[in-house]
């Protein structure tokens, strides 16, 4: 097991956040969360040992095991784990594990595959989370990670000016209020 320890410590407020957005969203994936982000085909799951860092509900956890994984685990720091536990509990190989992506409770080199879908920007410091998914894929294995894209300028100042508020309402109100907007196209977001 990795003996090397991060002192890169995520906030407990965007922990408290995520592990309550993922407890309200029970979507279930489609094939292009996956499968386009990661540029991958359901064929390329067979056999495969896979890590989902940042498994959030287990939605895509859940997905790599029904392409026919030999086993995934699922990584995220938040309770959201407790949800992705019960939404993958019927498959045998699949486990949910909370931990840190800087401190990854594994042995070197044993992954073929990870994945990790909208989650290491929203850590401290999105290279070293890079950096420590490198430590356990095997040698010839294959790391895929998708981001947010740049924001045009306009965006990011609509985006930047909401989480000023948004990160000051709490949880159950925000939701409610991003109901309203739906309508919209999703401008509210959990910062």
């Amino acid at each position: 097991m990795r003996t090397m320890k991060s002192n890169i410590k995520q906030k407990a407020s965007s922990v408290d956040c995520f592990s309550y957005e993922w407890k309200q969203y029970t979507g279930t994936a489609e094939d292009e969360d996956l499968l386009y982000k990661t540029k991958t085909t359901p064929e390329f799951f067979k056999d495969k040992i896979i890590l989902d860092a940042g498994c959030g509900n287990g939605r895509l956890t859940r997905l790599s095991a029904e392409y026919g994984a030999k086993h995934v685990i699922g990584v995220d720091l938040s309770e959201s784990v407790l949800t992705a536990r019960e939404n993958t509990r019927h498959l045998q190989n699949v486990s949910i594990i909370r931990a840190s992506i800087y401190d990854l409770p594994f042995k070197e080199n044993i992954f073929d595959f990870i994945f990790s879908i909208g989650v290491l920007h929203h850590t401290p410091n999105p290279k070293q989370a890079f950096f420590s998914l490198l430590h356990v894929v095997k040698q010839g294995g294959t790391v895929a990670v998708w981001v947010y894209g740049p924001y045009h300028s306009i965006h990011r100042f609509v985006i930047n000016t909401l989480r000023k508020i948004t990160t000051r309402i709490p949880y159950e109100l925000l939701y409610k209020l991003c109901w309203l907007q739906k309508p919209l196209g999703g401008v509210c977001k959990y910062a």
